[in-house]
């Protein structure tokens, strides 16, 4: 058809050129009609960069940002046309299609595509980077403390790279890590803008796999069997063979323990006393009754980093998205365990 033509043909003419596109999932206003939302947080308005009042794909206007509040944006230059209360504007992505694109053809004038486009850089536009002061720390590093969306596969992988020499049927296996590496693939559904926008700043304040932070293996690992006061520092627990395999590795250091009502407190494990003691560096910091004890969930707790350079949002709304992450423990940089 005309309308699949239209886009085939200019699609294949810009893949080298650069491109403004706007982008669609980060609404905003132009003025407050009765009800409407009026909000420039968690979205790419940023200063130096352009966006795009829209109304149809034949009637537009683009202007640069000169300053921006949480409920307004200045343009650098006045629009050249008037606009209604509740117009849409979208900040612009200026960048470049993938070399290679690929159109599904459904019917003989119809077809659909994933269109990709990779950013520009542009070092005249002030980015908002959060500093991911809403995580809290725990020695240091912070707790990264997302559910995972337990309606997708979430794997646990192990990992311990060796080495293998052979040479006349005699062999040798060597390997330079003293402990089984994890990593956990999921995926995060986010209910709203400003969650989705944690996962960015929690990103970006680790800068991809660079940085450290703290994961839990979302796993029941251990099960306490009695209560505790805050002011606690042991901890009877199930039996799950805890000095056989736990005490004194990386991997079994430290608890993170959560309540039903969302409270938490995280603890280090200085050892064990038989038959089902644990000792604890520090005071828990909240307590539970015998009640309360077999309902908590007691997770390991790992330093880890993402095992991943990107993330993508897939938004199912304006407000909602879907956001695979894989993290990847760092074990031997666990602090606490240096002895």
């Amino acid at each position: 058809s005309t309308a699949a033509v239209s886009i085939h043909a200019p699609t294949r003419g810009a893949t080298e050129q650069l491109l403004l596109a706007p982008i669609r999932s980060y609404l905003f206003q132009s003025t407050r009609p009765r009800g409407a939302r009026l909000d420039t947080r968690w979205r790419n308005f940023d200063i130096g960069g352009k966006c795009v009042i829209f109304s149809s794909p034949s009637s537009y206007e683009i202007g640069t940002i000169s300053s921006k509040t949480d409920s307004q944006i200045t343009l650098a230059v006045n629009l050249q046309a008037s606009w209604p209360a509740g117009s849409m504007v979208y900040p612009i992505l200026a960048g470049r299609i993938r070399n290679e694109q690929t159109y599904e053809l459904i019917l003989d004038d119809m077809s659909k595509a994933e269109i990709r486009i990779d950013e520009e850089f542009d070092s005249n536009i002030v980015r908002n980077i959060g500093d991911g002061s809403d995580y809290p720390l725990f020695k240091g590093y912070p707790l990264f403390l997302k559910k995972p969306n337990w309606n997708d596969k979430l794997e646990l992988g192990f990992i311990h790279p060796y080495d293998r020499l052979e040479f006349l049927g005699k062999s040798i296996s060597i390997s330079h890590f003293d402990e089984t590496e994890f990593r956990l693939n999921k995926t995060h559904l986010s209910p709203s803008r400003i969650d989705l926008w944690d996962y960015i700043e929690i990103f970006d304040l680790c800068m991809g796999r660079w940085g450290n932070l703290w994961f839990s293996s979302h796993q029941q690992d251990i099960q306490i069997l009695e209560g505790f006061g805050a002011n606690a520092t042991q901890l009877r627990i199930g039996n799950v063979e805890f000095p056989s395999y736990w005490l004194y590795k990386w991997a079994g250091s430290h608890l993170m323990i959560e309540w039903p009502d969302g409270g938490f407190a995280c603890v280090s494990i200085a050892g064990f006393n038989v038959p089902d003691t644990l000792l604890l560096q520090s005071q828990i910091g909240r307590a539970a009754s015998n009640a309360e004890a077999r309902r908590l969930a007691v997770s390991f707790l790992y330093l880890g980093r993402f095992h991943q350079d990107e993330i993508e949002i897939d938004y199912i709304t304006d407000d909602m998205g879907s956001i695979s992450l894989s993290l990847q423990t760092c074990l031997r940089e666990t602090p606490g365990n240096e002895s």
